[in-house]
């Protein structure tokens, strides 16, 4: 019986999860049909975007697609809306344009849709949430399905101020009280991730690009041996409500593809309009990723030098992300007073309701619970004998530089030498050079780090030639299920096999938050948590323990903190 329940738990989950992959997955093929049919009528989507097959790269688009078309609902309307879930489905609307869809049951989709979900769908029976979920992601989220758009919004509480379009998404995702929907969009980028580098050794005929994939997968397989029992900055399964991992794997993926272009001095036409699009997307899901920018702003430059496109057509791909920005960078404004918040250089308004010079003090709060590094305080040295005394700094930074070191190794004995350009080696380590320098001034956090981590590692693949040894795809594949299976924690398996209760629960409902731990009023309409600072789902909850007075008049609310 325990067996048949737990083979019972495990396709539930599969399916459920396959439904949320499903629906985005039609929704960027939605996304697609509409620019080509509708917007970029002369454009065809050709069958290989950024090296791979655009199928897999479709619910990653289905998730910019739903996630700014959210941000555009919530001016209007509360997500919980039913009307909302209406219009979700009704964007899928635009694949009955093309219904010439063939399903192939071949070794490629094996791979990619059944055994990779597979594995990692093992996560969620030991999946937690991540402490900031209940400081304030989940309550974000909560007020984004009780509200529409609130003028102030970052008075009630200004972490709701770096509100990441994951909100948006995982605000959608809060089915019958369960919150696992919300771990399966971080499972989506893991599983995109693996098909990536699946992909790209397997299909692709480009040297770069397969070297790639083996440098990474040998990285990762590192991840789990060395000091203090391995992390060399290789990503990991994160908590519920973090998107640290979604946005590395994103900026890995527009790393290597900005770099590769770059090198070919070559970019299709439906890639030049995605690429701003993604881009764009990875500073939704977290601001310090706009470094990406540097490149891009590259290539552009590029392009227009070699002549392949004109001012005119480069500024005609980028409109659909120039309207997605100004969407975002409007409700930022309105929420925050500031179009990137909290930088405060971007706060420039006369709303009534704007505490003059707040935004300096969060952005100070951001940079120093990130410990970044300040001259005005201690020399370099002092900072760096500071950080590297946090024991996990040490053991990433330690396995890190011997893992790089057999890298290396591997490189020198094993492939070729590379015939690339100085002056191509010179734009790949200033990159490497200008997202280290911005990680140090701004907050080396391990886990803010992931991204360039990984990028670094893709170079040894980019900077390599034939191997010198053919390695077998069969062993590559071997190694990929291996990483993959090492990235789900022994603890998740334990959970599974004895099918333990799931880690993640309905924090409306918990007696130990609600009772326990309880609420308390510091005025007659806010409450704090008497223990520690995570509000959770409690729409009353403040942790600003000032006089919040939302203003309902209008058609926006509006937030003002005494």
């Amino acid at each position: 019986m325990n067996m048949i329940n737990l083979i019972a738990n495990y396709f539930y989950f599969l399916s459920q999860y396959a439904l949320i992959y499903g629906y985005f997955l039609l929704a960027g093929r939605s996304f697609l049909i509409i620019l080509d049919k509708f917007f970029y009528k002369e454009t065809n989507f050709p069958d290989k975007i950024f090296n791979i097959n655009k199928i897999l790269i479709y619910p990653i688009i289905g998730l910019i697609f739903v996630g700014n078309f959210l941000v555009l609902i919530n001016y209007f309307l509360p997500l919980k809306s039913n009307y909302v879930y209406v219009l979700l489905l009704l964007l899928l609307l635009p694949n009955i344009f093309n219904v010439n869809v063939t399903i192939k049951f071949n070794f490629f989709n094996i791979i990619n849709y059944l055994l990779i979900p597979g594995i990692l769908i093992i996560s969620t029976f030991d999946i937690p949430f991540h402490y900031d979920a209940g400081y304030y992601h989940l309550n974000t989220q909560n007020w984004l399905r009780e509200s529409n758009l609130i003028m102030g919004f970052v008075n009630i509480f200004w972490p709701f101020g770096m509100s990441s379009i994951s909100e948006y998404l995982s605000s959608v995702l809060w089915f019958q009280n369960d919150f696992v929907y919300l771990h399966f969009i971080n499972i989506i980028f893991i599983q995109f991730f693996y098909q990536f580098l699946f992909t790209m050794y397997t299909s692709s005929k480009n040297n770069s690009l397969k070297n790639i994939s083996f440098f990474i997968i040998i990285f990762s397989i590192f991840d789990n041996f060395g000091f203090s029992g391995g992390r060399n900055g290789y990503f990991y399964i994160q908590g519920v409500g973090k998107q640290d991992v979604p946005v590395a794997i994103l900026f890995l993926f527009m790393s290597v593809s900005l770099l590769i272009f770059i090198q070919n001095k070559k970019i299709s036409r439906a890639e030049l309009i995605l690429l701003p699009m993604i881009s764009f997307f990875i500073f939704q899901m977290k601001v310090s990723s706009a470094i990406i920018f540097s490149l891009y702003v590259f290539l552009l430059a590029i392009l227009l030098k070699g002549g392949q496109f004109s001012f005119k057509e480069i500024i005609y791909s980028n409109l659909p992300t120039f309207l997605i920005s100004l969407i975002w960078f409007l409700k930022n404004f309105l929420t925050t007073g500031c179009l990137i918040f909290p930088l405060s250089l971007t706060c420039r308004n006369s709303f009534d309701w704007y505490i003059p010079k707040s935004t300096q003090g969060f952005e100070s709060v951001t940079k120093e619970s990130s410990l970044y590094f300040d001259r005005s305080q201690y020399s370099f040295s002092e900072w760096v004998n500071f950080t590297m005394s946090i024991d996990l700094n040490k053991t990433i930074v330690f396995n890190f530089i011997i893992s790089a070191t057999i890298l290396y190794l591997i490189k020198v004995f094993l492939f070729s030498k590379s015939n690339n350009s100085l002056s191509f080696k010179a734009i790949a380590f200033s990159y490497l050079t200008i997202n280290t320098l911005f990680l140090i001034f701004f907050g080396p956090v391990p886990r803010y780090a992931i991204g360039i981590v990984m990028t670094a590692v893709a170079l040894f693949g980019l900077f390599s030639a034939e191997p010198k040894i053919k390695i077998n795809q069969k062993v590559f594949v071997c190694m990929l299920v291996v990483s993959v299976v090492l990235l789900i924690r022994i603890s998740s398996y334990n959970a599974f096999f004895n099918n333990d209760e799931l880690f993640l629960f309905n924090p409306e409902e918990d007696i130990e938050i609600n009772s326990q731990i309880g609420f308390t009023n510091y005025n007659e309409n806010w409450v704090y948590p008497l223990t520690g600072d995570q509000c959770w789902i409690n729409i009353k909850c403040s942790m600003a323990k000032s006089n919040i007075i939302i203003n309902e008049e209008g058609f926006f609310k509006t937030a003002y903190k005494g």
